[in-house]
């Protein structure tokens, strides 16, 4: 949002070409006075190789060819914009009261480079706009640019590269049209941008409370909203940007990840599993002025589940750090392990069987650390209901470990931790602890058995090597053992079957009782 009105400086060197234009001064010299005068108001060189045509209609005005404007000093993705043409159209009685109205400005497929540096300074902030106007002349020579209100601004089939050097990311929009609209001057603005992509389309929508303001450095008025296939998003609130700042009310809805990757240049099959579907989230955010990102009170929707989240992510280290608090009430995972989570891109098996062999992408390990305190009720697995699971989730360098320190279900416990580390290729494994398991509640909700009764305690260390879940079967090793205590097999009486040969011991009515069983393996 900065950068946009930022760039209205530019609009009124431009507009000093249109009048100079009018009364048929050289283009050579409008453009040598313009530039000086953008230059030193800005510290930001502007080069004008083009002609500086007058238009008498609709508006008075002039189309300026060959626009340049310079990046800061340091910058690697060129200069920060480069337009072939601009047309202008001014108020000239406005324009001679000493205040500049811009009923016209349309610039055709130029190309904007925004670029952000390791100490997070956009290429978007300029010395000298957005300060007061004033009738003085400074002793070097640099003039404060005169207050604009502007009827329409239109940018067509542009070319839009965000560079931060700070997150490490390059990322390139093309057919973007922007139109703003600004009609006192400083005053309350308006802004669309439109997207047009690989055949997929989004348009975001913004207004600011007070344009002047915003540029003084105080916090003003903000909504916006988004919306592109299968997605859409609001955020209402206020923010400022000195330094860059926000808080207010977001809300996401997103049905459909497949149109946004298309948009962004990054398409594919669907990615999102039905069961996940609508992704929604909620609740309170910040942008605090030192980078960070803060949500509270925040909902988090994946299909039927409802999730309370409390995130805090900074930006402070080698990668970017989340920490905070999921819980939900009961969850549903039904969807995802009973057939329900289609919609996105499965692994493969051999045609004759086997362990799915496509590669296993687990870089998202390494995007971000992480510590989250996981409190979760009911969960439904698709296989059986845990009564409630207290855990965290923690991701270091590209290490996660779901720690399990409270798990209640089938009326046992247990404990443990699971490992997924992708440092030096992947590999998964982990330490599980069971205790006092009803076999007969586990094994009727897990697979519908109902012939043992009893109680069991469990052991299991794995581990697992590979970039495929079949690599990583093939690898697996580890140890665990299992003891059943007293308890009893329905079905068949194994001890008078054994004494008397008697077949009719087999049937309902018919059990088998053992005070224990045990076993063990590596």
């Amino acid at each position: 949002m900065r950068w946009v009105f930022r760039l209205l400086g530019l609009v009124v060197v431009l507009i000093a070409l249109a009048v100079g234009a009018l009364f048929l001064l050289p283009a050579e010299r409008i453009a040598q006075l313009a530039a000086r005068q953008f230059e030193a108001a800005t510290g930001r060189q502007l080069t004008i190789d083009g002609k500086v045509t007058p238009t008498f209609w609709p508006v008075l005005g002039a189309r300026v060819e060959g626009v340049t404007l310079a990046n800061v000093a340091g910058a690697q993705g060129g200069p920060m914009l480069v337009a072939d043409s601009v047309d202008l159209g001014v108020d000239l009685s406005a324009l001679w009261g000493g205040s500049v109205v811009v009923r016209r400005f349309e610039a055709r497929h130029p190309q904007i480079v925004l670029e952000r540096d390791a100490n997070g300074q956009g290429n978007w902030v300029f010395s000298g706009l957005g300060a007061t106007p004033d009738t003085t002349v400074s002793d070097s020579g640099a003039g404060v640019l005169p207050p604009i209100a502007l009827d329409r601004a239109q940018i067509e089939g542009a070319s839009l590269r965000f560079i931060d050097h700070q997150a490490g990311t390059d990322v390139t929009v093309q057919g973007v049209t922007l139109d703003l609209s600004m009609p006192e001057a400083g005053g309350a603005a308006t802004l669309t941008i439109n997207v047009a992509n690989n055949g997929q389309e989004a348009a975001v929508r913004a207004t600011v409370g007070s344009v002047e303001q915003l540029l003084a450095g105080q916090v003003v008025p903000v909504t916006a909203s988004i919306e592109a296939s299968g997605a859409q998003g609001s955020f209402d609130g206020r923010m400022g940007v000195q330094p860059v700042a926000a808080e207010g009310r977001i809300t996401l809805d997103i049905r459909q990840l497949a149109p946004l990757l298309e948009l962004a240049g990054a398409g594919g099959a669907e990615v999102l599993p039905d069961a996940a579907r609508p992704l929604t989230l909620g609740g309170q955010f910040t942008l605090a002025p030192a980078g960070s990102i803060h949500l509270r009170d925040g909902s988090l929707g994946v299909g039927v589940n409802r999730l309370a989240v409390a995130l805090d992510t900074t930006f402070d280290g080698p990668r970017p750090h989340v920490s905070g608090t999921i819980s939900a009430d009961s969850l549903d995972l039904s969807g995802f392990t009973t057939g329900g989570g289609g919609g996105g891109s499965g692994a493969s098996a051999p045609s004759g069987g086997g362990w799915p062999t496509d590669r296993i992408d687990a870089s998202a390990l390494g995007i971000a650390d992480a510590q989250i305190g996981l409190t979760l009720g009911p969960v439904n697995t698709g296989y059986g209901t845990l009564d409630r699971l207290r855990g965290s989730l923690t991701i270091d360098r590209a290490r996660g470990v779901l720690t399990l320190a409270d798990v209640r279900g089938f009326e046992g416990a247990a404990s443990g931790e699971l490992v997924a580390n992708n440092r030096n290729g992947l590999s998964v494994g982990g330490t599980l602890s069971v205790q006092g398991v009803s076999l007969l509640s586990a094994l009727r909700q897990s697979l519908g058995f109902e012939r043992l009764s009893g109680t069991a305690d469990a052991s299991l260390q794995f581990l697992g090597v590979g970039n495929s879940v079949d690599a990583i079967m093939r690898s697996l090793e580890g140890r665990g053992q299992i003891s059943f205590g007293r308890g009893e097999i329905l079905g068949f009486d194994l001890s008078t079957m054994l004494r008397n040969l008697d077949p009719s011991a087999i049937g309902a009515g018919n059990s088998t009782i053992y005070d224990s069983i045990g076993a063990s393996f590596t």
